[in-house]
């Protein structure tokens, strides 16, 4: 673990993230995303990535946990995977467009640690008779971004990243389902590293 302003060493076969927070030390000042008339530095990206890395770290979120993300195209998805492959999660991109029945389909396929939605939505509180807070969401009723990288701003660790191996996943994405049930691709971090 690396400090605020501290490189992270990386070797031929770094991990995505491991890449990632090297290039944002190397390049903090360069913009990493542009949309419309936004632009997000790598500093940025950094700090909210680890932000809501570190809030997903306190829900017990981690290493073997599938998080769902339902953004359109955003800079805001972009923080969001970092973040969620940044706690050795897995992240399961849903697009808000597709109908409610195939979203709740993907839910109970994936059964996700969590869903993260766009906005500042926040966590169902405890049902009556159960003694702890659901911990899991559906795709309608997820826990906004917002309201995570709020969480996150006070357990932040610049450079942190959960450590991952090869071969665990860090996406599932899902067949368009058009002859059947959707299936699911689960690609793991060499592949990613190994294209990138």
């Amino acid at each position: 673990m690396s400090k605020a302003g501290e490189r992270p060493r990386t070797g031929t076969h770094a991990g995505v993230i491991a890449a990632f927070i090297a290039c944002a030390h190397e390049f903090p000042d360069h913009i990493a995303l542009i949309q419309d008339d936004r632009r997000l530095t790598y500093a940025e990206l950094d700090r909210r990535s680890a932000s809501l890395a570190s809030a997903l770290a306190a829900r017990g979120i981690g290493r073997g946990d599938r998080v769902q993300i339902v953004f359109g195209r955003s800079i805001e998805f972009i923080i969001a995977l970092i973040g969620v492959t940044r706690a050795g999660a897995a992240y399961v991109p849903i697009d808000p467009k597709w109908p409610e029945e195939r979203r709740v389909l993907l839910e109970r396929l994936t059964n996700p640690a969590l869903v993260i939605v766009e906005g500042d939505a926040k966590p169902r509180e405890a049902e009556p008779g159960l003694d702890e807070p659901r911990t899991r969401s559906s795709t309608s009723t997820g826990i906004g971004l917002d309201h995570l990288l709020n969480e996150g701003d006070d357990a932040i660790e610049l450079g942190h990243a959960h450590e991952s191996n090869p071969s665990d996943p860090i996406y599932i994405m899902f067949t368009s389902g058009t002859t059947g049930e959707p299936k699911g691709v689960v690609v793991p971090h060499r592949a990613v590293a190994r294209l990138v």
